[in-house]
């Protein structure tokens, strides 16, 4: 139950980039997934064949940092230290006893997660699972730290750079921070800005973990170049924790807003102004409290990168993350609500697709980006249920290559260890359960990590000016977000922003946007149409109005009202298409015979141009969802019950015509989830033309993967 707490406490705050209000939904009418009914078994195990189509262990160099520190290269991003050689890092998070495993499992899931192309993991909940507050002091660590241990060390092993947080839901004893007999995560996040007490506690733990040495690479964690990023504390940002925070630390905080308005000058201040001064006084705190905590970190000796405050796209966090080493930032496209009760069933979804809304995640997070400082992305999912949560892979694998973000992490591979190794039923984040999230995982590492999607050249800056940082509403959960007409033009170029107060950190770029003018372009509806934006969009096509979208690149085409999506380079094609659609793509053809959309992807697997592979991969994602669960409407809104093994593939049907120097050599197979074969296909050739038919229903059995190989 405390585990499930903790877990709210860092999700929650994600629902504003990811919900809208729902109208009421009755229980008149129901839906049961079935097996028989359009619904077809596939067996699952996150594991990948060696040598398999699905295997790109031969993508990471391992071990991690065998080429010193990462380190910012002169444009920005993260590169190897004694190589100067440029790294993106795609990965997962692990969370809660996910992190705490045997050592035979630590050897496991950091093979896996090199198969699958990850070169990075975050180790996320694992403070609460290395400390004990039945001590009294839940700064120290107690024995799992040697499971943690081992597991650092197999992923450095296996290649992975690491990132951590130095709180994220630690449990405290009673009155550990003295006057507090309860404290949760949440309250103690901003308790931590205004208490001494609660302050020293964090830098305690944060000092014990750092010097602490690791006894399987016999370094301490501080001075280990695998561990290259570290957040102060996950999803902090004042406003939003205050909220969520309990009447006692409450109380505290206000205290601390009166005093800062009595040396300010400003204790008679009300009304709008006040809240203003509010605003203000969050950003204050954050920024003074990261500076605090960057120094703790420094005075050990640690050369990681340091982050904080992220979540949510606000104009007001843009001063804290102005002087951050990298930035980071949350978002969830599907995140569940409770109705009922936090964490429990019914589970409210809206079971939409993002492309009606130009897909605000990961939109509503490109803006608060800070152009000359590498950018994270810790955590990022479309859900489960989500029928179209495939979406995720071209959506956020080829728009965080177009931005040239740095690093993301979808959230989360696992929340325990028995969900890693035992087959269980999908339920909401977990990588590990869901075949779906799985093998998009695939497009995005080949778009984004291993950079076959090239970014756009042209930057677009949001000017941060004082009008925002002294928005009464700027702190809000759906206000101070960066601009729905800004952030669309990160669908065709580069996007960010920066504190317009300092003028020495004036970034080089194409075009500058503010709130109110002051600062180059005044924010309008439409700004496309502005002469200093066309010109900086180049060759880009935006219409906003039509719901059109080309990418500077012409790589990325988003048709959103239309329902479309598709990516095209020379080695890869990948598309989501509507319902019974047929699309052309230069001299590939895809019809979508199924009622709904549903993704498709082609790529070369032996990293020639797709017309002169020999080694093909294809993807046909529909949806996957568990026997048995059950939907109050045919919406699929509301899940009452989650359901159980099997999993069930929706069946689909589509057509794959495409032209290959080799077309007469090649063998078709169908893959299992993990790559291993299970029958021959058949193709139609003729002359450089093949032709293929894509079934979900494989017999008896479901099939998502096909490989398409020269002998």
């Amino acid at each position: 139950m405390r585990r499930s707490l903790c877990l709210s406490l860092c999700l929650f705050s994600c629902l504003a980039l990811t919900q809208m209000s729902y109208a009421g939904v009755r229980d008149a009418v129901s839906e049961t997934v079935e097996q028989g009914k359009g619904w077809t078994p596939l067996p699952f195990t996150p594991v990948i064949e060696a040598g398999s189509a699905l295997d790109l262990s031969h993508t990471v160099d391992a071990p991690a940092g065998k080429h010193g520190r990462i380190v910012i290269n002169k444009d920005g991003h993260f590169a190897t230290q004694n190589n100067n050689q440029r790294i993106r890092l795609y990965g997962n998070n692990l969370c809660f006893s996910a992190n705490i495993l045997p050592s035979d499992q630590c050897k496991a899931l950091a093979r896996t997660f090199r198969m699958m192309g990850y070169n990075t993991v975050r180790f996320h909940h694992f403070d609460r699972e290395i400390t004990s507050h039945e001590s009294g002091d839940s700064t120290k660590l107690d024995e799992n730290m040697d499971r943690l241990d081992e597991l650092f060390y197999e992923m450095k092993q296996q290649g992975m750079y690491i990132t951590i947080d130095l709180f994220v839901s630690r449990i405290f004893a009673p009155n550990e921070i003295p006057g507090f007999e309860k404290l949760d995560p949440a309250s103690f996040k901003v308790l931590m800005m205004v208490n001494d007490d609660a302050y020293k506690n964090w830098a305690t733990f944060a000092t014990n973990l750092l010097n602490h040495v690791n006894p399987y690479t016999g370094i301490a964690w501080k001075d280990d170049p695998a561990l290259f990023a570290i957040c102060m504390t996950n999803e902090n940002n004042a406003p939003q924790n205050y909220r969520r925070s309990n009447q006692l630390v409450k109380q505290q905080v206000d205290a601390a807003f009166e005093k800062y308005l009595k040396n300010k000058g400003k204790a008679d201040v009300v009304g709008e102004d006040r809240k203003a001064w509010r605003t203000q006084f969050d950003a204050d705190i954050q920024l003074k409290t990261f500076l605090k905590s960057q120094k703790v970190v420094r005075d050990l000796g640690c050369d990681a990168y340091l982050t904080d405050a992220n979540m949510l796209g606000q104009y007001h966090v843009t001063p804290t993350r102005q002087v951050m080493g990298v930035v980071d930032n949350h978002g969830y496209w599907d995140h569940p609500q409770f109705p009922r009760g936090s964490w429990g069933l019914p589970e409210k979804y809206r079971n939409t697709t993002g492309m009606s809304e130009a897909y605000p995640v990961p939109r509503t997070i490109m803006g608060s980006r800070i152009f000359g400082k590498p950018f994270m992305v810790t955590e990022y999912n479309f859900t489960f249920p989500n029928r179209y949560r495939a979406e995720a892979g071209p959506v956020m694998g080829g728009l965080a290559a177009l931005q040239d973000w740095d690093a993301m992490y979808r959230f989360a591979f696992a929340h325990r260890d028995n969900a890693i190794f035992g087959n269980q039923p999908m339920h909401r984040f977990d990588t590990a359960k869901d075949p779906i999230m799985w093998l998009s995982e695939r497009i995005i590492i080949d778009c984004f990590r291993r950079n076959k999607v090239a970014p756009a050249k042209s930057r677009l800056a949001y000017a941060v000016t004082e009008t925002d940082l002294k928005n009464p509403k700027s702190g809000s959960w759906n206000h101070g977000q960066f601009d729905s007409s800004f952030t669309k033009l990160g669908l065709a170029v580069q996007i960010g922003s920066y504190d317009a107060r300092d003028k020495t950190n004036t970034p080089k770029v194409d075009a500058i946007v503010s709130t109110d003018g002051s600062v180059g372009i005044a924010r309008q509806n439409i700004l496309e149409n502005h002469t200093d934006i066309k010109k900086a969009l180049g060759d880009s096509q935006v219409d906003t109005r039509k719901g059109n979208y080309l990418s500077q690149t012409g790589e990325i085409a988003i048709h959103n009202w239309v329902g479309k999506m598709s990516i095209q380079t020379s080695q890869l094609t990948c598309a989501i298409l509507k319902a019974r659609s047929k699309e052309q793509f230069g001299k590939i053809t895809l019809e979508n015979k199924d009622d709904l959309p549903v993704v498709i992807y082609l790529a070369s697997a032996d990293d020639k141009p797709l017309e002169q592979s020999e080694r093909i991969l294809v993807l046909h994602l529909s949806d996957v969802q568990n026997t048995g669960s059950v939907f109050a409407t045919d919406k699929r809104q509301l899940l009452k019950q989650v359901g159980s093994l099997p999993l069930l593939v929706r069946d689909s049907q589509a057509t794959l015509r495409f032209e290959n120097h080799n077309a007469s050599q090649f063998k078709a197979y169908a893959l299992d989830c993990s790559g291993k074969r299970l029958s021959s296909v058949d193709l139609n050739c003729d002359g450089k033309q093949i032709n293929m038919q894509l079934n979900t229903k494989h017999g008896e059995q479901a099939v998502m993967v096909y490989e398409l190989i020269v002998p």
